[in-house]
């Protein structure tokens, strides 16, 4: 990996329950983890973009490390 790539961890069964332009309050409906996320922390191939909307969600490792959330 270079400086630049991120690795990513793969939750599934994630709903956005709030949003802002910067970051997305993610709730793991299995009671995991309800972080807020910000945009850059989510990868583009996540399947979920809009409030309300259940599916899978790939976080990078650094800010589930930093929110103490399991994977």
């Amino acid at each position: 990996m270079t400086e630049f790539e991120q690795e990513y961890i793969e939750f599934e069964n994630v709903k956005i329950v709030a949003q802002t332009d910067k970051a997305a309050l993610l709730e793991q409906l299995d009671g995991e983890f309800k972080e807020w996320i910000p945009w850059s922390m989510i990868s583009d191939d996540s399947d979920i973009g809009k409030t309300g909307e259940v599916g899978t969600v790939y976080l990078t490792k650094w800010i589930c490390d930093k929110k103490e959330i399991e994977y």
